[in-house]
């Protein structure tokens, strides 16, 4: 049996792509490789992995990457810190994506943490998941208008390391952060509040989505044995991916089938 200190980590295959809402789907994936990040816009670029329109680099090993929703700012989390890369322009012939601002994590041994995920919130500013053994730690990093850098905004402390994953749902073009606890449970990590107490999942499960639906949010949710959720519902079993647009649902199965479903509301009560 394993003592009640250590953790069971478990590693899945994630996707590192920008934003699948109109006007800004672009197809923007990018590929980590060590300290090089391979980003490629599918709409302007057809140039399949380990190939990329663009290569751009940071000081140390890259743990994850966030795309702003219009996929014109990307930051990178590093084992040093956070850097912000501009992206002008996603067609073929536009300018590669240019480092505009970093945040260097400190050094100092009460401060050393094991950074996990990033991604994006208001503002252009990005919140990133960490742990110092015991507890989760969520900072929001970000522009200060006043000193014109970019620096910690805040800190969350979060007992017994109960967050699991992070994400961002987009509402009418602005992002909004949120969190995964150990039980499934989400949480809104907005400046501007609000509540996701509806958008329970039955577990903590690796690939989570959230889309907008009238004026509340489905939470999507995959377990790693295949078993795909909407909120409770378990819609199938037999998923080996997904994603969700602004209408649809769509997803792989076993059965090697792509299937695309429509987000529908009638009478209050979302249908598939």
């Amino acid at each position: 049996m394993l003592p009640e200190s250590l953790q069971v980590v478990e590693y899945v295959l994630m996707t590192a792509r920008g934003s699948t809402t109109p006007p800004a789907d672009q197809g923007v994936v990018a590929v980590i490789d060590g300290q090089s990040l391979k980003v490629t816009p599918f709409r302007a670029a057809n140039i399949p992995p380990p190939m990329a329109l663009h290569d751009i680099c940071v000081s140390s090993n890259i743990i994850d990457i966030a795309i702003s929703a219009d996929c014109s700012v990307i930051a990178v989390l590093h084992h040093d810190g956070v850097a912000l890369f501009n992206w002008k322009s996603t067609t073929a012939a536009g300018p590669p994506p240019m480092l505009t601002g970093k945040f260097t994590f400190s050094t100092t041994p009460k401060m050393r943490e094991t950074f996990q995920q990033i991604t994006y919130s208001e503002d252009n500013s990005v919140v990133v998941l960490s742990s110092n053994g015991s507890d989760s730690l969520i900072e929001r990093i970000g522009y200060n208008d006043e000193t014109g850098r970019v620096e910690e905004l805040y800190q969350l402390e979060i007992p017994t390391s109960s967050i699991l994953s992070l994400s961002t749902f987009v509402e009418n073009g602005v992002p909004h952060p949120f969190a995964q606890d150990v039980s499934g449970g989400l949480h809104s990590l907005s400046s501007a509040g609000g509540s996701l107490a509806h958008c329970r999942l039955p577990a903590a499960l690796p690939w989570t989505e959230l889309v907008l639906n009238g004026e509340s949010q489905i939470a999507f949710g995959m377990s790693s044995s295949g078993h795909l959720y909407a909120n409770s519902r378990l819609l199938v079993k037999n998923c080996t991916s997904f994603l969700v647009t602004s209408a649809h649902l769509v997803f792989t199965t076993t059965a090697h089938l792509i299937k695309f479903v429509h987000i529908t509301d009638v009478e209050g009560k979302t249908n598939f």
